[in-house]
């Protein structure tokens, strides 16, 4: 994933520009193993999509794509903070469990991976978050996480 930082096009543009000069690497079609560029947070909004080559995947924000932008969606990633004011200490609550369960099978209804961003950085958040089905841990804590998931 890369994580755009700016809404300028010139960036993404740019990016675009050298990673075109190594097809090998980043282009499917040259090399079945390359490496899926997918881009997060500022990238273009969905109807701009088609504008970028077909080896750039995104990272969907909603479950309301028509089918060509899903297809050049790589996961479906949502503020967490919109679904639960839930801290990671405690029992994750009833009502934010079958808000963020009917989110994780909206999701997965559409074939697509997804994950939280802003959820709490906590051995009970990552394991509640893992039990509901979502598909990546998001953590500023990768030593600790990966301990606990070699558990």
């Amino acid at each position: 994933m890369i994580d755009l930082k700016t809404s300028d096009t010139n960036t993404l543009d740019r990016l675009v520009a050298k990673l075109r000069r190594h097809p090998d690497a980043f282009d499917p079609g040259v090399n079945p193993r390359a490496v899926r560029v997918v881009l997060t947070s500022s990238a273009p909004l969905a109807e701009r999509f088609g504008n970028y080559p077909a080896f750039i995947f995104f990272d969907g924000s909603h479950a309301n794509y028509t089918p060509e932008q899903l297809a050049r969606v790589c996961m479906i990633s949502y503020n967490f903070k919109k679904l639960s004011r839930w801290k990671g200490k405690t029992p994750l609550p009833d009502e934010d469990r079958l808000r963020l369960s009917e989110t994780i099978k909206k999701v997965h209804a559409l074939g697509k991976p997804v994950r939280f961003w802003g959820a709490p950085d906590t051995e009970t958040a990552w394991k509640t978050l893992l039990e509901l089905g979502a598909d990546y841990v998001n953590t500023d804590k990768p030593e600790a996480c990966a301990a606990w998931l070699r558990k």
